[in-house]
């Protein structure tokens, strides 16, 4: 298990991804009222994806449960040392990249690119380690398909060096949707970026 510093984005949480199944008619992930059933996604728990643990934030009934990339600068609650980082995320609609920039204590800057998986799979196929796959998706209307269900992919990039951090900033994507952020601390520096 790689050893981590979870990032809260508590306050940074400005969107809504699931509903409860008693509710799903008020879903507003995409345009068409979908979203992620939130008796599946653990919330305020933490997950194992890909080697990787994130921590989630609480569910809490019609409130903001993620993050939708709009350039938020994220402070860490101290200062942390790491050589890599995790992301748990998911892309609207497809595939999304997202730059996100990482801030040192001694005002260094890393710049890197981070790729989502589509957050729409086709259950029938087998889906990567890194990827957390739901068993149903949300559909507005008293109606069920099992045609696409919901998922969260981690994504993970290695920094090259071992980095005392103190904040990071995020790109403008609407498309791409963040739920876990984890600072890394024993990822090989040069492993490669683990993309969808």
């Amino acid at each position: 298990m790689t050893a981590c510093h979870f990032i809260p984005l508590n306050i940074h949480l400005n969107q809504r991804s699931a509903t409860c199944n008693s509710y799903r008619g008020k879903g507003v992930f995409n345009a068409w009222g979908n979203s992620f059933p939130a008796e599946e996604v653990p919330f305020g728990e933490v997950v194992n994806l890909g080697g990787v643990q994130f921590a989630l934030p609480d569910f809490k009934n019609h409130q903001p449960d993620h993050v939708e990339a709009a350039a938020q600068k994220v402070l860490f609650p101290i200062d942390c040392q790491g050589n890599g980082l995790g992301v748990l995320c998911c892309g609207e609609m497809g595939n999304q990249t997202l730059g996100i920039k990482l801030q040192s204590v001694h005002s260094e800057e890393l710049s890197f690119r981070c790729e989502a998986g589509p957050w729409l799979i086709d259950p029938r196929n087998p889906q990567p380690p890194n990827c957390l796959a739901f068993s149903h998706l949300h559909y507005p209307g008293d109606y069920e398909l099992a045609h696409l269900c919901p998922a969260l992919w981690a994504f993970t990039i290695a920094l090259g060096k071992c980095l005392k951090t103190r904040s990071l900033t995020l790109g403008t994507n609407p498309l791409f949707h963040i739920f876990a952020i984890t600072l890394l601390q024993e990822i090989p520096c040069d492993e490669r970026s683990r993309q969808p």
